[in-house]
């Protein structure tokens, strides 16, 4: 919409406001009106019921189920779909590698695909997957929407309401005309949740003339409008400068019946930032809902860090960064904002949350924070942001040197598993010149564990450049390649040794007898015995002693030896 007709509607609103509101929200709010938590806050109602194999809602979610049916056998679909639901439920989120595994599952066998599943699997792409950008979540979805279409899965309108709200988490542009038409090809019939999202699509840009027909509509039908739908029109009215009418539709609210809460008084003041309004406008409004016993939590001053970011105002975004109260539930609250200011391009600001969480030695590894703020590095390198820039950012925390450490220990990790491997060398080369190799704190007892249990999932092309560049940045030992990598090669089904040998001598790294011997006897334990009884009766500097040649006897390659 351009400027000229985004004023024009504006001030035609303005001018009927009060009539139009009363004559078509008048007749809406005499119905029930379903008042919800704040969408900021809660979990997704994800709930999946492993007995029924049906989604609840949030109303009618149970308790979430403690262990898995004992029917369930580990690995398969349905173990995966209650392991997923209950991080869900405990932490508001999930992990981008669960995503990434269910939906790998489902592509294996796509005729297997039910509605259920497709339902979970749609609102698993949506914020909760915070491991991944936005633009990331979206190319999933989008890719998983058409496979579910191209199989022709039968799928009623509760997969199109999952569809739009991801859209809308995503910010993903869409027209809302074009999806209505597509319901009605589909067959299906909109509800009161796909009106709701289509009116807050209209309002997020600035259509308020939009979301007016969506709700004329609502009304013709007799449809009952809720909450979110009033917050979408504050939001709509407070970003077109429209304070007037913002105020009026709160007023509507309050005289519908609802509970007007903090969250509604949020909203306005997001879109006053969104118009362009001072700190100190801000501050002030503020301070008068304090007056009037309203105080902003934790997601209201995140909702509003976040506006400031968009504005591109960070000195404003800073200070109030210094006022979050920190209650219950900050930890999740913090983890599904944290992606958001990193897309604006406030690393420094995201990193700079570290600070607010407690020392190693004072922490209760029991509490939500025991993972002291780990989230937020991986966030940061999932990103893409240089290792200066995150290097410099973590020495303004001003933590003590085991602190520091641990997030030097962490961020080498992220880089692993997000297979940034580039900048897993310029960050480690980095690090060691700013502390000096000695202290660099990056050595082969933290990362042994780690990479035996990360190396499975990667391919051999992974495997080899994660080689190299460990190798590169003197962080690939002996013990490393003997208890890792070639293991992991291996299992690649490189089953030519010799090859394998000779392309990781190229690196630079030599190779000690034991290691072949380790890995010849892993070779014949698969069956294949040619290749590496011929490799490593080369080596003739091993004792027949050892332990490795006592495991191939008892394999009958008596002979060899």
């Amino acid at each position: 919409m351009s400027g000229g007709s985004f004023q024009k509607s504006t001030l035609l609103w303005r001018m009927t406001s009060c009539r139009k509101w009363t004559s078509v929200v008048s007749n809406t709010i005499g119905k029930p009106v379903v008042q919800q938590s704040n969408p900021r806050v809660s979990i997704l109602s994800l709930g999946y019921n492993m007995t029924t194999s049906r989604f609840m809602s949030s109303a009618t979610a149970t308790q979430p189920m403690t262990s898995a049916p004992q029917s369930e056998k580990p690995g398969s679909l349905e173990a995966l779909l209650h392991s997923i639901n209950l991080f869900a439920q405990r932490s508001g989120r999930i992990l981008d590698q669960d995503a990434r595994r269910l939906l790998n599952k489902l592509y294996l066998d796509t005729d297997a695909i039910t509605p259920n599943h497709a339902l979970f699997a749609i609102r698993c792409l949506g914020s909760i997957n915070v491991d991944l950008t936005k633009n990331e979540r979206q190319k999933l979805l989008d890719e998983f929407f058409a496979k579910c279409q191209a199989v022709e899965l039968r799928m009623d309108i509760s997969h199109h309401n999952a569809l739009l709200k991801a859209y809308l988490e995503n910010d993903h542009q869409f027209s809302p005309t074009t999806i209505l038409t597509q319901i009605a090809n589909a067959g299906l019939q909109p509800n009161r949740v796909t009106y709701q999202h289509l009116i807050r699509k209209y309002c997020n840009d600035g259509d308020i003339d939009g979301a007016t027909t969506i709700l004329e509509h609502m009304k013709q039908i007799n449809m009952p409008v809720n909450e979110q739908v009033f917050q979408s029109l504050v939001l709509a009215h407070a970003k077109a400068g429209d304070y007037e009418s913002a105020d009026k539709v709160i007023e509507i609210m309050q005289a519908s019946g609802i509970d007007v809460n903090i969250s509604s008084y949020t909203t306005k003041l997001e879109g006053m930032i969104l118009a362009g309004e001072p700190a100190e406008i801000i501050n002030d409004q503020i301070l008068e809902l304090v007056d009037k016993g309203l105080f902003l939590g934790d997601s209201d001053y995140l909702q509003l860090i976040i506006a400031f970011c968009q504005q591109g105002n960070i000195e404003a975004a800073k200070v109030l960064s210094d006022k979050l109260p920190r209650n219950t539930g900050y930890f999740n609250i913090l983890r599904n904002s944290i992606p958001a200011l990193i897309q604006h391009g406030q690393v420094d600001l995201a990193l700079s949350f570290l600070a607010t969480f407690g020392t190693a030695e004072v922490m209760d590894t029991k509490t939500e924070q025991n993972d002291h703020g780990f989230f937020i590095l991986r966030c940061v390198v999932n990103s893409g942001a240089s290792p200066n820039e995150v290097l410099e950012a973590i020495e303004k925390l001003d933590k003590p040197p085991e602190d520091r450490n641990r997030f030097l220990l962490k961020l080498v990790q992220h880089y692993i598993s997000c297979g940034r491997h580039d900048q897993l060398e310029d960050f480690v080369k980095l690090s060691k010149e700013k502390y000096g190799k000695m202290d660099f704190p990056f050595h082969e007892n933290f990362y042994l564990r780690f990479l035996k249990s990360h190396l499975p999932t990667c391919t051999a092309t992974q495997t080899e450049e994660l080689m190299k560049t460990l190798a590169n940045v003197d962080l690939c030992n002996i013990k490393s390649l003997s208890q890792c990598f070639y293991p992991a090669l291996f299992d690649r089904s490189r089953v030519n040794m010799s090859q394998l040998t000779k392309e990781i001598q190229a690196t630079g790294i030599n190779l000690e007898p034991y290691i072949l011997y380790t890995a010849a006897l892993q070779f014949i334990l698969s069956g294949d015995e040619s290749d590496a009884i011929k490799e490593a009766a080369r080596h003739s500097t091993v004792r027949k002693g050892t332990r490795y040649i006592t495991q191939l006897k008892h394999k009958n390659c008596k002979n060899c030896w």
